[in-house]
């Protein structure tokens, strides 16, 4: 996982900073995503700085079967059912019907914007 952000591109010695981690055990939970990439976009963070462009890249994408599994890392044996039900009454109610806390509110934190 890669966030990174930037400000004025055009701006002399404009802040711009990315970071990157490696989950371990892998995950497809979407709260250990959120979690990681907040972690990581505190750290690069720089006060009063101006923000004109964030994202995050997901690497080394595989299938779950395909999972090749860590050692010493636990994942968490609730996820899988959580994960199922949150699914399911998304489909059911509708998209975006539940959502974790980390996704924000409101109309800009569902509509993503492809750049």
């Amino acid at each position: 996982m890669s966030p990174s952000a930037g400000t004025d591109p055009y701006k002399p010695n404009a802040p711009s900073a990315s970071r990157s981690a490696r989950l371990s055990p892998a995950s497809n939970d979407p709260r250990v995503v959120a979690r990681v990439a907040g972690e990581l976009a505190d750290a690069m963070f720089v006060h009063d700085a101006i923000y004109t462009k964030c994202g995050v890249m997901l690497e080394g994408l595989h299938a779950e079967d395909a999972m090749q599994t860590d050692l010493f890392a636990t994942a968490d044996p609730k996820a899988g059912d959580l994960l199922a039900a949150l699914d399911g009454l998304n489909q059911r109610f509708g998209r975006n019907t539940i959502r974790i806390a980390a996704e924000g509110q409101g109309i800009e934190a569902m509509t993503p914007s492809a750049q």
